[in-house]
């Protein structure tokens, strides 16, 4: 709505309908103040996102993004990592290096003893470990971190038009990620077994060499090394394996699977609970039960002390890769949400105190303009003019740089008709109106 403002602003002897100021401003305050306000709020919305991080920006489209799930390449991605890990055992096809050994070397005359912790029975315990924490982790994240917190990635999954709930993506995406990192230490462990061909500590009781090594003078010297011999002993399986000592597979699964657990459950729950003992506990478990699993290769005459420490080091050092990896899905939950609370609770104020400047009625209202040269506040004055023969008021708008705010005067009561407005009056210098951009408006009752 276009409004006449020449009328705020009279010729000398023009008559103007009898009017308030109070009225006009409040009018077009009224009028006024909600595009103003929609103004200031777009312009303060601008402002607070901008000193957001980027990554706060982005998770508001991304909580509403809708992600597609598609099944063939999770099969495919799925038989591209056990294909990885399958590759590794070409190796048996070329057998375990052939190494010889020292008629002194008592590292490797201890009995044989079968093994605490079968492969089999140590594979279905990281499995049963793994498979429920992911599931139960990602359930508490669906419930009490999705909810509160914003997301890097996606949060809503479908296929094929079908809802999928994001525990399950998730609790796939997180399987395959352990998978891979085991497919990794598979393949590393069997390349260097393999490759090095040291000898277990066990390894002249299941081999039975044709050489005489029941004693060290039997054999020759203790500085002797033996190249060529033959095993009489009757397994031959267990004759292959004598040669796989370095480095410790169980070890390494153990503690594998233990550091993943570990910098899964913290990056996903843990950290945000400091002050709970609980989540310590827990890794202290899985770091007691991986060494314990070192413990019995040992205790089991099957690896020297060596073999189980650099099993320990490459299954952290795995586990510790896919962190560095895929940390944007370990870490795609943002919990620093003060930042997004504190604009919303200014952007609230500013509504608040919109409405209020907009319903309160005001007898003088200050305008702060601003133009291109100046910055010049108007001050907007109700004075009853004397009325003439015709019965009007005129208006009479003051414009001043040094007073900001001017309180308006009792009406004047009004003279009889007849009178004519003085020759001074209508000789007063015409008032310069400024009509700039109105930035802001302050009421004062």
């Amino acid at each position: 709505m276009e409004y006449n403002y020449s009328l705020l602003n009279p010729e000398p002897g023009q008559r103007v309908r009898s009017v308030s100021a109070s009225n006009v401003y409040s009018n077009y305050n009224r009028r006024c103040s909600s595009q103003d306000s929609l103004h200031d709020y777009q312009f303060i919305m601008k402002k607070e996102s901008s000193a957001l991080p980027r990554s706060l920006e982005e998770n508001k489209y991304n909580q509403d993004e809708v992600a597609q799930v598609k099944p063939i390449v999770i099969i495919a991605q799925t038989m591209m990592i056990y294909a990885f890990g399958a590759l590794s055992y070409l190796a048996l096809v070329i057998g375990p290096k052939q190494r010889g050994f020292f008629c002194g070397d008592e590292s490797i005359r201890y009995p044989y003893r079968n093994s605490t912790i079968p492969i089999p029975f140590l594979y279905l315990g990281c499995y049963i470990t793994l498979i429920p924490t992911i599931l139960i982790i990602e359930t508490l994240c669906e419930k009490y971190r999705y909810t509160r917190y914003q997301s890097k990635l996606p949060i809503k999954f479908e296929c094929n038009g079908f809802i999928i709930p994001g525990v399950i993506v998730r609790f796939v995406r997180f399987f395959l990620i352990s998978q891979v990192g085991f497919m990794i230490e598979l393949f590393i462990l069997n390349v260097t077994k393999y490759s090095v061909g040291r000898l277990r500590p066990n390894f002249l009781a299941v081999c039975k060499p044709s050489i005489n090594t029941s004693t060290i003078a039997a054999c020759g010297d203790a500085a002797t090394y033996v190249p060529h011999y033959v095993c009489l002993g009757k397994d031959q399986s267990l004759i292959k394996d004598g040669r796989l000592s370095f480095f410790s597979g169980h070890t390494s699964h153990a503690f594998y699977y233990a550091i993943f657990l570990i910098i899964y459950m913290h990056c996903r729950f843990g950290r945000t609970m400091r002050t709970s003992v609980f989540f310590p506990v827990i890794y202290a478990l899985l770091i007691s039960v991986s060494a314990f699993v070192g413990y019995t290769r040992i205790n089991d005459n099957k690896h020297h002390v060596t073999d189980v420490i650099a099993g320990a080091v490459v299954g952290l050092v795995i586990a510790l890769c896919m962190l560095i990896l895929f940390y944007h899905q370990f870490l795609d939950i943002i919990f620093d949400k003060k930042l997004e609370t504190t604009a919303e609770i200014q952007l609230e104020e500013i509504k608040d105190s919109t409405d209020t400047v907009s319903e309160t009625p005001s007898a003088t209202t200050t305008v702060h303009t601003q133009t291109t040269n100046m910055s010049v506040p108007v001050v907007v004055s109700s004075k009853a003019v004397a009325r003439d023969s015709g019965g009007d008021e005129f208006i009479n708008i003051s414009s001043s740089e040094e007073e900001e705010e001017k309180p308006a005067p009792p009406p004047a009561k009004e003279k009889k008709s007849g009178q004519r407005r003085s020759s001074q009056s209508s000789q007063t210098a015409r008032p310069v109106v400024v009509r700039p951009k109105i930035l802001n408006a302050e009421s004062n009752v």
